[in-house]
């Protein structure tokens, strides 16, 4: 997060700069600790998306933008396919919400 910017202006932010995405809605899930040595808070959100425009984002960020279906994502998930610990957060965050 920049300074001044709360964690939805920041998802909303960096959505937009990575994805080119923009969200017509934006929900707040969770934050959570990424690890147990730092006190660094991981915010999760869930967007429905609108248009997408020109990404900004750095060369050392996300290079591509892959969109699945829902169903698609819950059977990599629950395969054992997807091993980033930041989206199994995530995914068991929204299903808990009744998103999946």
């Amino acid at each position: 997060m920049e300074k001044g910017e709360d964690a939805q202006d920041a998802a909303k932010r960096e959505l937009e700069e990575e994805t080119g995405y923009t969200p017509k809605e934006l929900f707040y899930l969770q934050w959570y600790y990424p690890t147990s040595r730092s006190n660094q808070r991981a915010y999760v959100f869930v967007a429905r998306v609108d248009k997408k425009g020109k990404t900004k984002r750095e060369q050392s960020e996300l290079q591509r933008v892959k969109i699945v279906s829902k169903d698609y994502l819950k059977r990599k998930i629950l395969s054992g396919e997807v091993k980033h610990g930041a989206t199994l957060v995530a995914f068991a965050l929204a299903l808990s919400r009744g998103f999946f």
